[in-house]
């Protein structure tokens, strides 16, 4: 017998700068109406057709002081995405809610609308968010001292 991999053979649309925008306007009035989703995530980024949510942690610094890793945000916070929606549709009608595991892999874990997904990321199923408020509180610092990351 031999063994068989089913995968997903649909590609999320390609988006053209007008799609962007609109999906970023769309998805930004989404988060305004979750609760724990739009203070936890630092921000959204819009490609390849896919919507990816970052969230920003403390850095653990070396104690020798160098550091090597992605670019530090005001000095000592990193970002990390921890939830991306696909989407396969110009309406936002057939999209998956997927979930990054710990090496680094892609899974989709949910399937429906656009709100439906971001419903299911807001509910915390799998995971998603960061741990604890620890991470909107930088968030919050951050958006105090105005530092956006780039």
């Amino acid at each position: 017998m031999v063994n068989r991999i089913w995968t997903l053979s649909n590609k999320p649309i390609p988006f053209s700068d007008a799609l962007k925008e609109e999906f970023s306007k769309r998805v930004n009035e989404l988060l305004k109406k979750t609760k724990k989703l739009a203070r936890v995530s630092s921000r959204i980024h819009i490609h390849g057709g896919r919507i990816y949510f970052y969230y920003l942690s403390e850095a653990h610094l070396p104690e020798n002081g160098i550091y090597v890793g992605k670019k530090l945000i005001d000095g000592k916070y990193q970002e990390w995405v921890f939830a991306r929606i696909t989407i396969y549709d110009r309406n936002g009608d057939h999209c998956t809610a997927d979930w990054q595991n710990s090496s680094l892999r892609w899974h989709v874990v949910h399937e429906g609308s656009l709100e439906n997904c971001i419903q299911y990321i807001e509910t915390d199923q799998w995971g998603f968010a960061p741990p604890d408020d620890r991470f909107a509180a930088i968030h919050d610092i951050l958006k105090e001292k105005d530092v956006r990351p780039e």
